[in-house]
């Protein structure tokens, strides 16, 4: 059987079937090391994406299935590697292509018995700070915790949407006054 034949998961060396659950613990057992080591660079972070072929890259275990069947599985192992090892929310450091966390993240609040966030991407990027510190990212002075530049970017706009300069309004009716300045109810400026 080829592997463009072959269902769920198998190796790229010779097509032969992985059962998902070993595929699982190697694509956990490659991935968390590899986001600790992403964690030594301050401001790092990874797309599910990049991250999904580093993992098949690195363990030469394949999947035709889609990303978000699972993804989060995988993450979900690596997030309880580092629990066991008493690390920072290392899944922090995998982000949609949109630079947003995602709704998924708040699983890992569950799996640690933590509240879950009601900003899940400003929790994540605190959680990414916590992952530079633990794992001795050469952090800058003053440096806080960042969204993504995407996430950034995008509630900047929502920010600037929401300003809407005050208008004049009517000294008579109080109601807003066009852009003409003449009130079109009293007619007063």
């Amino acid at each position: 059987m080829s592997t463009a034949e072959t269902p769920g998961t198998w190796r790229s060396s010779d097509g032969e079937r992985v059962l998902f659950p070993a595929a699982l613990q190697a694509w956990a057992n490659h991935g968390h090391p590899y986001l600790r080591a992403l964690a030594r660079t301050h401001g790092s972070w990874v797309t599910y994406e990049d991250f999904a072929e580093e993992l098949q890259v690195g363990t030469g275990i394949r999947t035709k299935m889609m990303l978000p069947n699972w993804i989060g599985k995988a993450l979900g192992q690596v997030g309880l590697r580092a629990k066991d090892n008493g690390e920072p929310l290392i899944t922090s450091l995998v982000v949609h292509k949109d630079g947003t966390i995602g709704p998924g993240y708040a699983e890992v609040y569950k799996q640690r018995d933590l509240p879950v966030p009601v900003d899940l991407d400003q929790a994540a990027a605190n959680d990414r700070f916590a992952c530079y510190r633990f794992f001795g990212a050469d952090i800058p002075a003053g440096a806080v915790p960042m969204l993504t530049p995407q996430v950034a970017a995008s509630r900047q706009r929502q920010r600037q949407r929401s300003v809407r300069p005050a208008r004049a309004t009517c000294p008579t009716c109080f109601r807003e006054l066009p852009f003409s300045g003449i009130c079109d109810i009293c007619e007063d400026t």
